[in-house]
């Protein structure tokens, strides 16, 4: 696992939007990072060090952030100035005949590792997680639940001491779709001055008892991250 280091002056942004365009669905991911946030796996820390050399072919090192998930790049843009490098990837969902395409969180790790014996913020070189599935002009995505809060519940400290220390506190990071009625939904988001509700233990215990948490639900209430309930969410639905 590799880590940031929190002495960081500037805040680090990475973004995914996967938005309906006409019969295509297209991906724009958004990296805004410094030499700190490259180190968090190999692949990133390519694409920096090219990009911080001068290099203008960054092509191969685009693809290989991307490697494993079901995208063709259409374009990109980059550049690094004073430490920090711009990126802006535009890429489309492959289609293929039936079999969902897969995609990750975001492009520079797949998302989250729950276990309840060894929690985990999954970084580095990632795993697709989310599925989207087309039939014709018609798209939907697959969210991911991340299962039970119950286990988590029970070691509640020990949960928020994983995500508290597993996060870095300069990294802001947003996951929205957009469908073709121009509607936005969020699908995950962390944003380190954000807000967020401490509850203690005992007021846990006693909303888990009225309604289960999922593990989407336990994250977004005790944490800085924003989780959307696991399900399907539509890209492109046309009326028939």
């Amino acid at each position: 696992m590799f880590f940031l280091s929190n002495s960081a002056l500037a805040i680090d942004s990475v973004s995914r939007e996967i938005r309906a365009n006409e019969n295509e669905v297209i991906i724009t991911d958004k990296w805004n990072i410094d030499e700190d946030f490259a180190g968090r796996s190999p692949e990133t820390w390519n694409l920096f060090r090219e990009a911080k050399a001068g290099v203008t072919n960054l092509l191969s090192e685009v693809k290989a952030v991307l490697e494993g998930e079901s995208l063709d790049v259409v374009d990109y843009k980059a550049n690094y100035e004073k430490g920090q490098l711009t990126l802006s990837i535009h890429s489309k969902v492959k289609a293929d005949n039936g079999h969902p395409a897969q995609l990750c969180w975001l492009s520079t790790w797949g998302g989250f590792k729950m276990d309840a014996d060894d929690p985990k913020v999954r970084l580095g070189r990632h795993q697709a997680e989310m599925l989207v599935f087309r039939d014709g002009t018609n798209s939907i995505l697959w969210f991911p639940d991340l299962g039970s809060g119950e286990d988590y519940i029970q070691d509640f400290q020990l949960f928020k001491q994983v995500f508290k220390a597993d996060y870095p506190f300069n990294q802001r990071c947003e996951l929205t779709v957009v469908n073709n009625r121009g509607e936005k939904t969020t699908l995950y988001s962390r944003d380190p001055n954000a807000a967020f509700a401490s509850f203690d233990f005992k007021t846990i215990e006693i909303m888990n008892q009225s309604h289960k948490f999922s593990a989407n639900d336990l994250v977004s209430i005790c944490t800085s991250t924003k989780i959307a309930k696991g399900g399907y969410y539509g890209i492109s639905i046309v009326a028939q």
